[in-house]
């Protein structure tokens, strides 16, 4: 097993999450997100996918080719059913897309 290279550890918490808007709050808050950040699917898609381009300026947490994010969440089982799923299936697609550009994902989970 290789061992992971962490460039960034950031808190992810869903505690007090219970709708859309306080969905994307949280990823803007862990993440910073820009301010034009589209507060969708795929605009997150699109944020989470360029966590290792630190030129488009969309996240402020910026790791090297070969770095991972090691994403503490917080809260994820108390959040409603339908955001939750959402989150999963965010993560399953920026690993299909990573995977596309024979990259590894650049986030790695700690579920509390």
């Amino acid at each position: 097993m290789q061992a992971l290279n962490i460039g960034a550890t950031i808190r992810l918490d869903f505690t007090p999450v219970t709708s859309w808007d306080e969905y994307h709050d949280a990823f803007v808050a862990a993440f910073g997100l820009p301010a034009f950040y589209g507060r969708n699917g795929h605009a997150l898609l699109d944020c989470l996918s360029s966590l290792r381009d630190a030129d488009t300026g969309m996240c402020r947490v910026v790791v090297a080719p070969g770095e991972v994010v090691l994403v503490q969440v917080d809260g994820l089982a108390a959040m409603p059913r339908e955001l939750r799923e959402s989150f999963i299936m965010t993560l399953e697609l920026l690993s299909e897309r990573c995977a596309a550009r024979e990259q590894s994902s650049p986030i790695v989970l700690v579920i509390i």
